[in-house]
């Protein structure tokens, strides 16, 4: 009978106890406050909407980089060929065509003046300078724009380092097109230039203004050797020419000459003049 008693008494002491406990606030330790902080701040990472991010053009603009001063002393140690006069050119005609006769075959050019006429003359002048013979391309991203325009003599690329003013884009930088390169100042351009592999328009709203496309040769400009890929350095060719590019990329394709010709050297303009032969002899048997 006491055990029964005691065992009672233990009972309801116990269930005291838990009732009063119970009727305490919670208390929380500074560690549940971390670890609920901890958890918190997980849950804020994981419904945080991603960040927007800037693509990287993986493709570098045709740009130029400034020329270097080139010291007077140091042309006189280089074997120099004749180097063209800036004299005042004649106008440009509003059509005009270009035919380079490259190490992977000849490329034919229409330039027309409607597109960027302060370029287009640019270009004129400079081809009837004779420019642009032997000059190499230096830098060709496949895809993308084969880039040329730093003369083989180093004394010529600085005899024509004067830049041309800025003109809007009047047509757009899309496969077979010709523009000159530029650099990120204004009014930059100078002689190098590029050809576009591809559609480039997104060249138009940085200012890249075609002045001329190729209308026949594209399959020769896809020759044009891309292992050296953008290798060479613009201020070395600047400085050395092809004595530097030669030694160091040999494999370079190049520009042997390059010169205007007249609209009856235009290959399409041949067939069309070939054409009435065939009336001739027609009235030929008429006759007979």
């Amino acid at each position: 009978m006491k055990i029964l008693i005691t065992a009672l008494l233990a009972a309801l002491l116990m269930t005291s106890i838990l009732i009063g406990s119970s009727c305490q606030p919670d208390r929380i330790t500074p560690a549940q406050i971390a670890q609920k902080k901890a958890a918190q701040k997980k849950l804020d990472e994981h419904n945080k909407p991603p960040a927007e991010t800037t693509p990287k053009q993986s493709i570098t603009p045709p740009i130029q980089t400034a020329p270097p001063v080139l010291k007077q002393e140091s042309l006189t140690t280089l074997k120099t060929s004749v180097i063209p006069t800036t004299s005042p050119s004649k106008e440009a005609p509003d059509t005009f065509y270009v035919k380079m006769e490259t190490s992977e075959g000849d490329i034919l050019i229409e330039c027309n003046k409607s597109f960027a006429p302060i370029g287009t003359q640019h270009f004129y002048d400079l081809i009837n300078a004779g420019y642009y013979n032997e000059c190499r391309f230096f830098r060709v991203v496949p895809g993308f724009v084969v880039q040329f325009g730093l003369a083989a003599d180093p004394a010529v690329t600085e005899n024509y380092g004067k830049s041309i003013m800025d003109e809007p884009v009047k047509a757009s930088n899309t496969a077979g097109t010709l523009t000159f390169a530029k650099s990120g100042a204004p009014n930059s351009r100078t002689t190098q230039m590029f050809i576009n592999l591809n559609n480039n328009s997104r060249l138009d709203g940085m200012g890249f203004s075609p002045f001329g496309e190729i209308i026949e040769g594209m399959e020769n400009v896809s020759k044009i050797f891309s292992g050296y890929g953008e290798r060479p350095d613009q201020g070395l060719i600047t400085m050395q020419g092809n004595a530097y590019l030669t030694k160091a990329f040999p494999k370079l394709s190049y520009i042997k000459k390059a010169y205007i010709v007249t609209i009856e050297e235009n290959p399409s303009a041949e067939a069309e003049t070939a054409e009435p032969a065939p009336e001739a002899s027609g009235s030929e048997n008429k006759e007979q």
